[in-house]
Order: C-alpha cells, then sequence, then structure tokens
C-alpha cells in the first residue's frame, strides 16, 4: 500500500492491526513494581516522536485516575501550533466503538432489537437482502454485505454523499457470503447501523450522539467533524511519504458518517472510557453483550471492539481496545476492564501500526506499574 493512499483501505488494515499488535507484543503480564514510571512512559514517548511516529497527544489513567498526559508536534506546522490536550483529532474508525454504544442505548430502550433486520427499520432498503441481515449481523461484520470496491475507494473519498445516495451507490450490493457466516470487516455496514439510527431516532446522526453521548458527559470537545464547519483547535492530518512530513490530502467527511467521521480530544474521550465502567450509559447487562464475541471466544472482534483476554497470576485479565486510521490520522484505547487500566493515543501522522505498538508499550509499562 502507498503511504499517500487516501482510500479507505487504511481503514479496513484496523481489522489486523489492533489484534496483530496484542499478539507480537504479548500480554501485559503482571510484574514486580519498576522505579519511575514517568520516566519509562517518557522514554517511550520520545523514541516514538524522534522517530516522526508520533505526533498528537496521550493520556494513561488506571482507577486512581490520570497519570499522565503529554502532547508532542504540531496541531498544524505550517502556523507552527503546537497540539495540546484540547486538540481535536479526527477519530476514524474509533468512531465505531460510539456507533455500537449507541446501537445497545436504543436496544436498552427497546427502540432496537439485536434481531431485528434491516428491512424492520429501513423499509426502501433492497428486501431480499434486508430481510436477511441483522443489527447484530451489522456490528459484528458478518452481514455478508460487500464494503466499498478498493478499485474506486480514492476516487470517491473526495466526494460528498448523502446518507440515501451512498446506501444506494455502495451500501446494496449483492451479499458476498450468507449473513452470519463470515467476518468481513466492512464500513459499509457501520454505515447502514448510522442510516438506521438517524430513520428510528428521527435525528441525524450527529444530533443523537450528542444527545446520547456527549451531551451527558460533557464532552464538548467531541462532535460529528465536517469540512463547513468552523471548529477551533482543529488539528490538521499528515502523512511521511520517504521521511518527509506532506499534508494528508482533503477527503469529504460526510460519507465518513457512523464510521469514522467523529472527532475528539483525549481529555473527552478519557470521560467516555471512563463513563463504560458505570451505566451512565449502558446497562451492565448490555456491556456484556457488547464486550462477548459472537462465537464467545475470548479474542477477536465483537461489536465494535476488539478482545483479548488471558489469565494471569492476578486473575483474569480482559484488553478491550479500538482504534482507527483516517487521512492524515491514527488513534487507539487500549484498556484493561478490571484494573481500568487505559491508553489514548490521538496520532495526527498517518503511522497506523506505530500508533498501536506505542499504545500496547506503555498500557506493558502500566501493568508493570
Amino acid at each position: 500500500m502507498r503511504t499517500s493512499n487516501l482510500s479507505l483501505v487504511v481503514m479496513k488494515t484496523l481489522k489486523f492491526t489492533s489484534l496483530l499488535v496484542i499478539v507480537l507484543l504479548g500480554w501485559p503480564q503482571i510484574a514486580f513494581p519498576q522505579p519511575d514510571f514517568t520516566a519509562q512512559i517518557e522514554d517511550i514517548v520520545e523514541r516514538y516522536s524522534s522517530e516522526r511516529n508520533f505526533h498528537g497527544s496521550l493520556l494513561v489513567a488506571n482507577s486512581d485516575g490520570i497519570l499522565y498526559q503529554s502532547s508532542r508536534g504540531a496541531a498544524n506546522y505550517e502556523w507552527g501550533i503546537p497540539n495540546s490536550a484540547d486538540t481535536k483529532f479526527r477519530l476514524g474508525s474509533l468512531t465505531k466503538a460510539f456507533t455500537s454504544v449507541l446501537v445497545f442505548q436504543l436496544v436498552q430502550e427497546g427502540t432496537l432489537s439485536l434481531d431485528g433486520t434491516i428491512s424492520d427499520y429501513l423499509p426502501l432498503y433492497r428486501e431480499d437482502t434486508g430481510e436477511q441481515v441483522t443489527i447484530h449481523h451489522l456490528l459484528n461484520h458478518t452481514s455478508g454485505i460487500p464494503d466499498i470496491p478498493e478499485e474506486i475507494e480514492d476516487e470517491i473519498v473526495r466526494d460528498y454523499f448523502s446518507v440515501n445516495d451512498f446506501l444506494t451507490e455502495f451500501g446494496s450490493g449483492d451479499l458476498q457470503s450468507p449473513p452470519g457466516s463470515d467476518y468481513s470487516y466492512s464500513n459499509v455496514g457501520y454505515f447502514i447501523l448510522g442510516a438506521i439510527l438517524e430513520e428510528v431516532s428521527g435525528m441525524s446522526y450527529g444530533e443523537l450522539i450528542n444527545s446520547k453521548i456527549f451531551e451527558p458527559l460533557d464532552m464538548n470537545d467531541s462532535g460529528l467533524d465536517l469540512h463547513s464547519t468552523i471548529l477551533d483547535k482543529r488539528a490538521s492530518g499528515y502523512e511521511l511519504v520517504e521521511d518527509e512530513l506532506r499534508n494528508a490530502h482533503y477527503i469529504d467527511m460526510a460519507m465518513f458518517l457512523s464510521f469514522g467521521g467523529l472527532y475528539s480530544t483525549v481529555e473527552d474521550l478519557y470521560k467516555w472510557e471512563r463513563s463504560l465502567h458505570t451505566e451512565e450509559l449502558i446497562s451492565n447487562q448490555m456491556k456484556q453483550i457488547m464486550y462477548t464475541h459472537r462465537n464467545n471466544r475470548p479474542t477477536g472482534y465483537a461489536n465494535g471492539w476488539f478482545l483479548n483476554s488471558e489469565d494471569t497470576d492476578a486473575g483474569i485479565m480482559n484488553l478491550i481496545g479500538v482504534g482507527g486510521s483516517i487521512s492524515g490520522f491514527s488513534t487507539t484505547i487500549q484498556r484493561i476492564v478490571e484494573t481500568k487500566d487505559v491508553v489514548i493515543v490521538l496520532n495526527n501522522v498517518w503511522r497506523i501500526g506505530e500508533t498501536y505498538m506505542m499504545a500496547a508499550e506503555i498500557l506493558e509499562a502500566l501493568q508493570r506499574k
């Protein structure tokens, strides 16, 4: 893949990257306390930053609260504006975890059912497919609905599409496998979830997520990223091309909607992550379902999240991660539910693997603290 490629293939690589990082680095084991935790984190951050793989903001926390925050590089290199804790970054496919929480909120309220089909909620959708594919299939990338063809991705990411136009053009293809049979990462599937959320709520996706998540949690620096909006402290995105930092190419964010369209800050994402340890947004019962693999495996993809579980000396530890990549940005949240350890990294340079690796190294150091 070319470093300068704008296509949605960037985001589809996340299905491998999140799990690959966990597998390659191994599970962060419980170990003896290590001296000077802050110095360890500084060393990791400095290494990635000096190699030009991290330009952004990060936050590290555990059950005691925030342990470490830092920002490196510039939000805008042309104006020399540094990144900071309140810099707003595009989230890419990290958006999918928010969409999942929205779905489970409406399931909890009785507005949606995980077993409900596309046709139950989008009556204009093609019936032969819509009557077979459920909400649960869409959440788990097992719908069988094909994703955007790779050969046209670069052509369309700069174009504006309304929700209906996108569904008609790219979301209504023939099934490539029977629903529920095969895992195939699909941005289109999560776009369809966004269309369903808009239809049943009577609100736009941006309005719905504001009212259901951002406003209740006082996430005042988060929202749906639209090019036309004058957005204070919005980071510019960059790419490294032959070791030269360049502006990322323009893309129209409207089409990314519920699979990659949000922006946020590390501090807002911390508020959201903390809320997931409570029942403020969804009940413990809903979270148990949300964090369960469709085949009840301890490792894999489940409803917008990547899972890994291991039996350690301290008991079962469940790592639940999510991340994203979109033109000029790479992001990840890696969290251990039992200890409330979390690492949040927002990077405004397109370095997918490096962003995940840095977060995993910090999480490992946090486990040794």
